[in-house]
């Protein structure tokens, strides 16, 4: 199993969209209305095409204390390769969004690093495009509802704190479609021959 830990890597990679209005350069970026968008692009993703996801983390570093997610979904851009964002209107709500999403849903979390549930699903169904191959790029479409106040740290405050995807893929040992079939000349299933 390895682990990616992929990072926003230009000012042009997180953005945030207010109604159609798209910025490049907030710092940080708000999502305080049911018509602001925030969309993150990770570059040169590892991951070869269909390799197995076991599990996707995206952290945000909240800027104040009184902040929280509201209600937040979060879908990744469904194409193989995502460009950078730029200000062009619409340019994250109208992007083709994955058919998984995962909705953030918490509370009087406080400022610092905060983890949104897995996205594994989410990043599976782009590394499983037919067009996608490793070394391409990524990315997460972020959709706040009403009730959203949430302020995170953008590459424009820092380029280090900004938004983090840190992911494990592929397996140990044999894969999983191997393990019960029968070899040739041998009485048990693949994974009972103690490999």
């Amino acid at each position: 199993m390895a682990t990616w830990n992929g990072i926003c890597g230009a000012s042009s990679d997180d953005a945030k969209q207010a109604s159609t209005t798209v910025t490049l350069t907030d710092a940080p970026i708000a999502l305080t209305a049911g018509t602001h968008w925030a969309g993150l692009r990770f570059p040169s993703c590892p991951i070869a095409n269909s390799e197995p996801i076991n599990s996707a983390v995206l952290t945000l570093e909240l800027t104040a204390g009184s902040t929280d997610p509201g209600n937040l979904v979060i879908y990744g851009e469904n194409v193989d390769d995502s460009a950078t964002f730029t200000t062009t209107n619409n340019d994250i709500s109208g992007r083709t969004r994955t058919t998984a999403s995962v909705t953030w849903t918490a509370g009087a979390q406080g400022a610092g690093d905060k983890n949104a549930p897995d996205l594994a699903a989410i990043l599976a169904e782009i590394t499983t495009r037919a067009g996608y191959a490793a070394g391409n790029d990524v990315a997460l479409i972020l959709d706040a509802a009403a009730s959203t106040s949430l302020r995170f740290t953008s590459y424009d405050t820092s380029t280090s704190l900004c938004a983090r995807l840190t992911v494990d893929y592929g397996g140990g040992g044999q894969p999983k479609a191997a393990r019960g079939r029968l070899v040739p000349g041998m009485g048990r299933a693949h994974g009972q021959q103690g490999w």
